[in-house]
């Protein structure tokens, strides 16, 4: 249940119901921290506009965001198996 509703609040933060831009400044703030957003870019970018301008970036934030994902993961997998 508490997945499902940070994943709710991700996706909101994130521009996936509403342009970021309508926002107030706190949230377009905070949503530069939340990786869904560069995920909900990339794919409006791709999807509705001719050039692919700012993909690379967004490409970037998810692929680092990736990887510090995998190595905590890999991390707290380790540390429970020597337990």
């Amino acid at each position: 249940m508490a997945s499902s509703v940070v994943a709710i609040y991700m996706f909101f933060l994130g521009g996936g119901f509403t342009t970021i831009a309508f926002l107030p400044e706190w949230m377009q703030t905070l949503s530069k921290f939340i990786p869904m957003r560069y995920a909900i870019d990339a794919m409006r970018q791709a999807l509705f506009y001719p050039t692919l301008d700012g993909v690379s970036k967004d490409l970037l934030v998810l692929s680092i965001t990736a990887l510090f994902a995998i190595i905590l993961g890999s991390y707290t997998v380790r540390r429970s198996w020597n337990n």
